[in-house]
């Protein structure tokens, strides 16, 4: 939207709570409260949130991508983030929901016990290629570049198609926009070092449908793979617990892979990694222990010609990093260079 020339307020370095939303207008407001300098404001909105925000924010679209269970001891379950929604929407504003979602394709509307008719809808989705076809209601199918092969992010994308289109721009304006743009270092990266692949592919504890997709699409990718697994959350080893049930509503059964030639379980949660991956009948022999993440790096095989995927949770994106420093530190000194 910025490229097109319009001047947005965003929360996009800040959280999506109420707090969040709040400092994000109060950055762009002069003395009076009135907002300066945009003509357009994209938020990001927490859904346990809705209830203080919309009272005041009333959007004219409001996008809906899909609604799962994350972080038991918050959300309960998808049915009571959906009904928390629906009770709070306004009724002046226009949902764009994913019809492929049985829960936020009814969010606010009558489910009708069918699934809707999708008025953009991706065809011809070839992840080899990168590339995938969006068709309207008139029939037309227009091409696109995917940004990335992973399922999930399809769906990302076809929510922005969808988004944007309803903001009258152009199929081939958000095509030409989509060519520059790339997934965030923070959620996905790819560097190779030493014969090495390394990647950091977030996987967001606490939240079993992140991790299964993930996973799925881990072992989907061919060659040899080490996994270092260090999906905690940092309060974990201080203060307090988070409910671990999550880990068996995720599919860990997807590592149980020829491919897959070790999983290295580091931090405070590596006991209830191992017993889990155990119970998906991976071979005890595949899994090592490690407290400290640190550490954990001298039991990664480091084969040549490996992927070695560090994965980690929201919270210890700083960690990983740090913990990826170490790890390209370790594969230089080998005689191993970066690319």
């Amino acid at each position: 939207l910025e490229a097109e020339g319009h001047r947005v307020l965003s929360n996009r370095a800040g959280s999506n709570i109420s707090s969040g939303v709040s400092t994000a207008f109060i950055r762009n407001c002069d003395m009076l409260g009135r907002v300066k300098n945009c003509d357009m404001a994209v938020l990001e909105i927490d859904e346990r949130s809705a209830p203080k925000i919309y009272p005041y924010v009333r959007p004219n679209y409001i996008l809906i991508t899909n609604l799962f269970r994350d972080s038991i001891m918050r959300n309960a379950h998808p049915g009571y983030i959906a009904g928390i929604l629906s009770r709070n929407l306004p009724k002046e504003s226009k949902l764009i929901l994913n019809a492929d979602d049985l829960i936020s394709c009814g969010v606010g509307e009558s489910c009708g016990f069918h699934s809707p008719e999708a008025d953009y809808l991706a065809e011809r989705v070839d992840l080899q290629a990168r590339t995938m076809a969006v068709r309207e209601k008139d029939g037309v199918a227009y091409p696109y570049d995917l940004i990335t092969d992973s399922l999930f992010n399809i769906y990302n994308m076809m929510a922005v198609i969808a988004a944007l289109r309803q903001l009258g721009l152009r199929h081939e304006t958000i095509r030409k926009r989509f060519a520059g743009t790339k997934i965030l270092e923070s959620r996905l990266s790819e560097e190779r070092i030493g014969g090495v692949n390394v990647i950091m592919q977030m996987s967001k504890d606490k939240n079993a449908l992140a991790c299964s997709r993930n996973f799925d699409y881990i072992q989907s990718k061919p060659g040899r793979k080490e996994l270092l697994v260090m999906m905690n959350c940092m309060g974990v080893s201080k203060n307090w617990s988070e409910n671990p049930s999550w880990m068996y509503d995720t599919d860990f059964e997807f590592l149980n892979h020829d491919d897959i030639v070790q999983l290295v379980c580091a931090g405070p949660r590596a006991r209830d990694y191992k017993l889990r991956l155990l119970l998906a009948g991976i071979p005890e022999e595949k899994i090592f222990l490690e407290d400290d993440e640190f550490k954990a790096l001298d039991k990664l095989y480091l084969t040549p010609g490996d992927d070695v995927y560090i994965l980690y949770g929201v919270d210890g994106t700083p960690l990983a990093f740090r913990v990826k420093a170490k790890l390209k530190e370790k594969l230089l000194a080998k005689g191993g260079q970066a690319q």
